[in-house]
């Protein structure tokens, strides 16, 4: 299994989600990425090394965007859908 490292932004994108959102995401999906991080889809075009994982809670589309840096899992961001792709570039200065 791998280790799994944040992006120092990650911490503040999880602290304005709802504590039951946090366990949700550190229990459940943290977890899912890190026993299968092959499983998930690569984004597209300059994003192309990226991976993403989508989830659902209460009805919002949330992604997870991450890359396999053996031995680690860096995850870059953790946000809604539509907030994903603006602000991954912006954080990795595209």
């Amino acid at each position: 299994m791998y280790e799994i490292t944040f992006h120092k932004a990650v911490r503040k994108d999880i602290k304005n989600f709802s504590k039951e959102l946090q366990k949700v995401i550190k229990y459940k999906h943290i977890e899912e990425i890190r026993k299968s991080p092959l499983s998930f889809p690569h984004l597209k075009g300059t994003l192309k090394k990226f991976k993403k994982y989508t989830f659902r809670y209460k009805g919002v589309d949330y992604r997870i965007v991450y890359k396999i840096e053996k031995p680690a899992i860096k995850i870059y961001i953790i946000k809604k859908r539509e907030d994903v792709y603006q602000t991954i570039l912006h954080r990795l200065n595209f």
